[in-house]
Order: C-alpha cells, then structure tokens, then sequence
C-alpha cells in the first residue's frame, strides 16, 4: 500500500495546521507542491493527528472568548455613552449609541447562538425565556422600551404569542 505523500512530507506539521486553519486548499497546494485532491485525500482519511486539532480548536475558541469579553465591553461603553447624552440632551448622539448598542446586541446573540441569521432576510432568534428576561440586557432594554410604548407592547405581545 502506497503511503500518503503528505504524511511524507518534510513540512506536514504546517501542511495539517493550515488545513485546519480553513486556507483552501489550492493555496496549501501551490505552496507545497501538492494537487487539491491529495490534500483533501489526506484530511478526509483521518491523517491529521487529534493533537493538532484539538490545539487548532482551542486556539478558535480562545479568539470566542475574546470577540465575547470585547463586545460586551464595547455594549457597556455604548449603553454609557447613550446615558450621558440622554442626561445632557443630546438626542442625535443618544440615537446613535443606541444603533451602536443594537449592534453590540446583535454579534452578542450571533457569538452566542441566541441570534442565528439563517440569510439576509429572515433572523431566527433562539432565545428562552429565562435566559431573555434574566439576562443583563433585559434591563436596558426595558428602559429604551419605555420611552416607546407602541414598540413595547409590539414586543410584549409577540413574545407571549410565542409562548415566551
């Protein structure tokens, strides 16, 4: 039986990280003088030792985790700053702390599964309700809802038509 040319490779510790990494693989080919299929032969063989993967995995999860500290930092400077424009009267800055928050909101939920954009028109939202409403956004956006009260009973009672 003929071994794989890849595990063979002077260079396959590399090789098998940037396979992990998601590079396609026709720039991993060109690179190393391989042809697509035998890269994708030896990955779907099961080549790449568990190892490597597994430290490929924790490094993603460990840029999760960072991408969650900085977004819920950038959520708590954007809910300040729309206070402090609120108390001096500053709508058109207050408006604008507010889309910054929405948008904080938004990755929060897609970085946490809650909020899961299925294409560029429908949003599904996976959210329960003890998770939703003890969650420490609830109360802020509670307090933004209250100075719009069609908004409000809008949400209200779309999530007690979900059951929510």
């Amino acid at each position: 039986m003929r071994r794989c040319s890849v595990c063979a490779h002077k260079n396959r510790k590399e090789i098998d990280r940037e396979l992990i990494q998601g590079i396609p693989y026709r720039k991993v080919a060109k690179k190393f003088g391989f042809a697509n299929s035998t890269l994708q032969y030896h990955q779907r063989a099961g080549h790449i030792p568990a190892c490597i993967a597994k430290a490929e995995e924790a490094k993603q999860i460990a840029k999760g985790a960072d991408l969650l500290k900085w977004t819920r930092g950038l959520l708590g400077k954007s809910i300040s700053y729309m206070d402090q424009a609120e108390a001096a009267g500053d709508l058109r800055t207050a408006i604008s702390a507010v889309r910054e928050a929405r948008g904080c909101v938004e990755l929060l939920g897609q970085v946490t599964g809650e909020l899961n954009a299925r294409n560029q028109t429908s949003v599904q939202v996976n959210v329960g309700v003890q998770t939703i409403t003890t969650s420490p956004e609830w109360p802020v956006l509670m307090r933004v809802l209250s100075k719009h009260p069609e908004i409000r009973a809008e949400l209200m009672t779309a999530l007690a038509e979900a059951g929510l």
